[in-house]
């Protein structure tokens, strides 16, 4: 009887086992309908890579779209004197006061508006024949128009929409990620600043601002109230919570050396993998000054790129001797990039802003543009400052 209970027993366990692992294998193959909604807070990065996330249809008819109009671009005519105002379609603002904000629902009016402003900013003639053949059945188009620039402006227009659309759909793989940087919006320091700035009685500047200074002081751990100095607050919460973003980290990849190689002037010696050598030789100008010269070597284990179907570019905290970058870079986007994640394997940090809100919105600024660091548009480059921290941390003892 006790063998009996034992083997029946056994029989249960396996049973259940077997149970579960069935239960198991029906949900990891359940096609992703309607038990799940577009929304992004369903998304994580390994259904982006499993290829499982369900993209909402118009970020896909705004690529498919872009892709038919390059068709228009028929000679170098229509992209000389391209005007970038094509009635402020696509104004996508970068700084902390006014900073870019994506959703699913804007990019459906953007796509609804720039259809219906096609009749009005193209000749008329010139109008059906694009609108038919963007949006109807048409196949082919004509290679002439009265006004190519008019058509170079929507053009201009439908590649911005169409790169910030991308931007989402990378992003969404990572939103929920996204949602817990909301924690680094510093967007207050910058108002309250702005506002203090200003020409307005100090009466009415303080009244503006007190809800948000209640938090810049809660956020620092420090009392304030009404009459309280308002500068001595603005740069406590710039040192603690602004200006971190400008440090050189402890972490960041160990193997960097340095030699002296005159007085105050120094060399970092950094270990590249030998097929990317030249590639890095050629973005070393953007972190070298009269102080401080780089020189990459041939290592086996050194720094390597792993070129990524898609973006965004990045570097692992886990692997700071591996930069992953958007293989869809044109040649001089790629230096600047690379330029830019080479700051990570540095130790520094990004010094923009993103975030996803509760309003279903990814939120970006950049705290400075001409940073190169904040920015890889064109202009930015690499602050002095970094370069001294670059000194201080791999140079001095």
């Amino acid at each position: 009887m006790k063998v009996i209970d034992i083997w029946g027993i056994k029989l249960i366990k396996n049973l259940s086992i077997v149970y579960f692992l069935f239960i198991f294998l029906i949900s990891c193959n359940k096609p992703l309908g309607t038990q799940r909604k577009i929304s992004p807070l369903g998304l994580n990065e390994l259904q982006c890579i499993n290829g499982r996330v369900k993209i909402d249809p118009i970020l896909i008819k705004i690529q498919q779209l872009f892709e038919k109009s390059e068709a228009l671009i028929i000679s170098s005519t229509f992209t000389q004197n391209v005007e970038n105002d094509f009635k402020d379609l696509l104004v996508f603002n970068k700084t902390p006061l006014r900073p870019q904000t994506l959703s699913i629902k804007k990019f459906k009016k953007l796509y609804q508006y720039i259809k219906d402003e096609l009749h009005n900013e193209l000749e008329p003639e010139d109008a059906v024949n694009v609108y038919a053949f963007l949006f109807g059945k048409r196949t082919t188009i004509e290679t002439s128009f009265n006004d190519p620039r008019k058509v170079s402006r929507f053009l201009y227009a439908l590649s911005k929409l169409n790169q910030v659309a991308e931007r989402f759909k990378s992003k969404s793989c990572n939103l929920l990620q996204l949602k817990s940087q909301k924690s680094n919006d510093v967007r207050d320091y910058f108002i309250v600043k702005d506002i203090w700035e200003s020409s307005e009685q100090e009466i009415v500047k303080r009244k503006k601002i007190r809800p948000r200074l209640e938090k810049l002081c809660q956020t620092i751990g420090k009392k304030c109230d009404f009459n309280s100095d308002i500068k001595e607050i603005l740069n406590d919460y710039k040192r603690a919570k602004v200006g971190l973003l400008y440090e050189v980290k402890k972490w960041g990849f160990k193997n960097i050396g340095c030699s002296e190689i005159r007085e105050r002037e120094y060399q970092l010696k950094i270990p590249t993998q030998k097929k990317h050598l030249e590639e890095f030789k050629k973005i070393a100008h953007f972190w070298e000054n009269k102080r401080l010269k780089l020189s990459f070597y041939p290592h086996p284990r050194g720094l390597r790129i792993v070129n990524q179907p898609y973006g965004p570019s990045f570097v692992k905290h886990s692997d700071f001797s591996t930069i992953n970058l958007d293989k869809r870079l044109d040649p001089l986007g790629r230096q600047k990039v690379l330029a830019h994640e080479l700051g990570h394997v540095f130790g520094f940090e990004d010094c923009y802003v993103e975030f996803y809100n509760d309003d279903k919105e990814i939120i970006y600024y950049e705290i400075d543009e001409s940073n190169l660091m904040c920015s890889v548009d064109y202009g930015s480059r690499v602050k002095e400052s970094y370069i001294k921290n670059l000194i201080t941390k791999y140079c001095l003892p």
